[in-house]
């Protein structure tokens, strides 16, 4: 048991360190709004964090968790949906304004 919680803080841990990449990246791509290909290698980077993260989510959601972190996850992926929805038509919004 101590093995998988131990698993699990490494998850969330590891989870919260590459939405904050993400939320680096949206940046990036705001402040490079007249640059295409900058921009461009941002998106790249917010998609590979994206689906790694995607991969960890799944592979959560195999462990053992208690009804309380499992609350949790359940609460967390309709906000995860939201926050790539709206990434994602906010940069097609400003490769229109190009």
């Amino acid at each position: 048991m101590i093995g998988t919680e131990s698993k699990i803080g490494e998850f969330f841990a590891r989870a919260r360190a590459n939405i904050l990449f993400l939320r680096l990246y949206e940046k990036e791509v705001f402040v490079h709004a007249g640059d295409a290909k900058e921009q461009g290698e941002y998106v790249k980077k917010w998609n590979e964090k994206k689906e790694r993260l995607d991969l960890w989510f799944s592979e959560l959601e195999k462990m053992p968790l208690s009804p309380q972190e499992r609350g949790t996850l359940k609460r967390f992926k309709p906000r995860w949906s939201n926050m790539v929805t709206v990434s994602r038509r906010f940069w097609r919004l400003l490769a229109a304004a190009r």
